[in-house]
């Protein structure tokens, strides 16, 4: 149970308040009486601070120290640790929990905070959802186009691949995307050359008429190395010479002349050449010179010449033409080798057979015998081999000219993907899709979370109106004659509540009746409370704008709720919360109050006192205050006082004046004439139009201004107020009866 406000400290009109021992401690009832702004609502809010665990808002800066009866202390430091539990009822409260949508044509009413709020954050959910389906939007369709755009160039790319390789089974873009898909892991690897490239394109635009037959090997055979066998022994060898003439050895034209010519001599006595006799003996003489082992000799040349001869090689003659383009290169490379190496063996052997020519035209002298490097015909061989290699590839490409046409279709179509992958930079649109993919997954993530929440948000707010028929009960009891009740209507696919006044939609419902509404929630969310009995109750004024009829049902159901007879202990009256504070400004709602039925020594009276413009104290209430039991003779004490005063600057009784002459004009002025007219028709037709201006202009001006600042710092205005009281009491003691009435309850 709280015990006291020790200390507070910027706090509204509380700038430098301090707890005195003549403040007595709290009771489990306290009623607080104070005027218009003299501090009610400040002190309501300092306990709400201590209820939310937050300082007010509008006052970031203060301070207080509220202690309990265990003389713990609250401060505005230690909200978070409190243990205290406090409910409060005030303005802040009924902002809170009462808000009103739709319009004035179909106002819906949303009750509790918890509503309020889930109706807030539904509303930004909304706003939230349009930005994001916006956004999900934005980014699909910048997607779509993307994807649009590069599926338009994979097919004209798949229409161009199909055409180039001559395909005749289907290619599109489909069939693209598993090309890339294949090549993308490193696309750079499946780039050819141009001349890879032009060989693999003939082979893929190949048809069955462009497969050749299969070729022969070829055989070149070059056995020789060194000297040709028995040549240079020919080449060195001298025939027998008996009967040698010397002038023939020496001149050995002259011998071949005589030799060829010889044979035309047979049977002819003389000279063929000369004419003159030609002799037996020389002839037989000529003939010994040339012996049969020189015959034998060139018989042996002439005859190795004709063997050396066989030994030349044919230059290959192999056509391009039956080779396949992809070997084409290699063939003429290495057919232009091998020939080379075919005609240096082949000078070889001809330089042989110049070597036999010259033994045969001098058949005694000795010729040197030419000699066949060894790595020629190793060379030979070696080329022949290259040469048979490139036979047997072309062979085998005949055997599998299908085969290989689709392997070259493989690679050009890889070549193709891998050059489009490049040119349409398919990486970075893959990783710049898969940014704005998760950027879009994230919206719609974002959109299904977002109405996911405002989905429980809509079951919270059904859950807190649920209780209709218990607030209906509550505001027929506190609302008397309004006819105003609560429906449920569908909005949409939800429910909401609506105020209805006599079966149509209620508009512009008073302050008084939204003060009343936001009371009866205030007591149902009290009693959903499991450990009511533990509460510190704080009201604030609950018949704000409220006539007396509906103060009185108010009054009525706050006995009701919070007092009950306990039958085991002699029907005593008890609290049904720990401790209950009511604050009011309303003086008949105070004299009701008063009555409620707990003992005296159990409740505590407390009275706000204005001590200036801008500051206030929280007191006893005075004596004179409980002295009366109706507000109106309370009225008139406080205007006659301030009348009698010597000192008419007294700041006490003038910060309370424009308030107390308001209430008393409208009391008096209504019962003289009862009706539903405004104080001011009903003060013309009283005092007349002259004096009800001069009196209500002021009243209106200063009795509900926040700021009363100007009545302590302008005497003019002082001057005012002294006029208008004692104008005032002059018209009153004309009702002489009347005005006797009210002097004796001074008295």
């Amino acid at each position: 149970m709280l015990k006291a406000f020790e200390k507070i400290r910027k706090f509204g009109v509380f700038k430098e308040y301090s707890h005195t021992s003549n403040v007595e401690d709290f009771s489990e009832l306290n009623l607080i009486y104070g005027w218009n702004y003299s501090g009610k609502t400040t002190l309501s809010r300092i306990l709400r601070s201590i209820e939310m665990q937050t300082i007010h808002p509008d006052y970031s800066n203060a301070q207080f120290v509220v202690s309990n009866s265990q003389n713990l202390r609250t401060t505005e430091t230690s909200l978070y640790t409190n243990t205290e539990n406090i409910r409060v009822f005030n303005s802040d409260f009924v902002k809170e929990n009462l808000s009103w949508e739709g319009g004035s044509f179909n106002p819906i009413f949303l009750l509790g905070k918890t509503s309020i709020e889930a109706n807030k954050e539904i509303k930004q959910n909304e706003g939230l959802l349009e930005i994001l389906q916006t956004g999900f939007n934005a980014k699909n369709k910048e997607l779509n186009h993307r994807d649009t755009t590069l599926r338009k160039k994979k097919r004209v790319q798949a229409q161009s691949i199909k055409q180039t390789l001559q395909l005749i089974y289907p290619f599109n873009a489909t069939n693209l995307d598993q090309t890339l898909f294949k090549i993308k892991g490193e696309p750079s690897r499946f780039i050819v050359d141009e001349s890879t490239l032009h060989t693999h394109q003939q082979a893929a635009t190949a048809d069955e008429n462009s497969k050749l037959p299969k070729l022969p090997k070829i055989t070149i055979f070059t056995s020789v190395s060194g000297h040709i066998h028995g040549l240079s022994e020919l080449l060195n060898k001298k025939p027998q010479m008996t009967s040698a003439i010397q002038y023939l050895l020496e001149h050995p034209d002259v011998a071949r002349w005589i030799r060829s010519g010889l044979p035309l001599h047979e049977g002819h006595d003389d000279c063929e050449f000369c004419g003159n006799r030609l002799l037996d003996s020389r002839k037989e003489e000529l003939k010994a010179h040339f012996s049969g082992d020189i015959d034998i000799l060139e018989r042996s040349l002439r005859q190795k010449k004709i063997e050396i001869e066989t030994m030349r090689l044919k230059s290959l003659e192999l056509h391009q033409n039956d080779f396949y383009p992809s070997l084409r290169a290699e063939l003429i490379q290495a057919q232009e080798s091998l020939n080379k190496q075919i005609v240096r063996y082949n000078e070889a052997i001809y330089n042989s057979t110049v070597a036999i020519d010259k033994k045969l035209l001098d058949i005694f002298e000795n010729v040197e015998c030419p000699i066949i490097e060894a790595a020629l015909g190793e060379s030979i061989s070696t080329l022949q081999k290259a040469v048979n290699k490139l036979i047997e590839k072309n062979n085998k490409q005949t055997e599998s000219f299908e085969e290989s046409k689709t392997l070259s279709i493989d690679i050009l179509k890889s070549h193709l993907a891998a050059k489009f992958y490049f040119e349409e930079k398919i990486e970075s649109e893959e990783i710049l899709n898969k940014i704005q993919n998760k950027h879009k997954c994230w919206y719609e993530q974002t959109v299904l979370k977002v109405r996911k929440r405002n989905i429980t948000l809509e079951a919270e707010i059904s859950q807190a109106q649920k209780g209709r028929e218990e607030l209906n009960t509550f505001i027929e009891r506190f609302l008397t004659g309004s006819n105003i009740s609560v429906e449920i209507v569908t909005v949409g696919d939800i429910e909401r509540f609506r105020l209805i006044r006599n079966e149509v939609p209620a508009k512009n419902l008073s302050e008084g009746e939204r003060t009343a509404i936001a009371y009866a929630f205030f007591l149902i969310k009290l009693k959903e409370t499991l450990e009511l009995r533990k509460l510190v109750v704080y009201i604030d004024d609950p018949v704000s704008s409220l006539d007396s009829n509906h103060i009185f049902q108010i009054n009525s159901a706050t006995k009701s709720f919070f007092f009950w007879q306990d039958k085991s202990d002699g029907d005593k009256w008890k609290l049904t919360v720990e401790q209950l504070f009511i604050s009011t400004h309303n003086f008949e709602f105070l004299g009701l109050i008063k009555e409620l039925p707990i003992k005296k020594n159990r409740r505590s009276y407390y009275y706000l006192q204005r001590l200036s413009a801008e500051t206030s104290t929280f007191i006893t209430i005075p004596p004179s205050i409980i002295k009366y039991s109706s507000e109106y003779q309370y009225l008139w004490s406080v205007i006659h006082n301030f009348h009698i005063s010597a000192d008419k600057s007294n700041l006490e009784l003038l910060l309370a004046l424009p308030n107390a002459l308001r209430r008393f004009v409208e009391l008096y002025t209504y019962a003289k004439f009862p009706s539903d007219e405004s104080v001011d028709i009903r003060a013309d037709r009283i005092f007349g139009k002259d004096a009800s201006k001069r009196i209500l202009k002021l009243l209106h001006h200063f009795s509900h201004s926040n700021n009363l600042l100007g009545i302590a710092q302008n005497s003019d205005l002082i001057c005012d107020v002294e006029k208008v009281v004692t104008e005032l009491i002059d018209l009153i003691q004309e009702d002489q009866q009347h005005y006797d009435a009210l002097m004796m309850g001074v008295s």
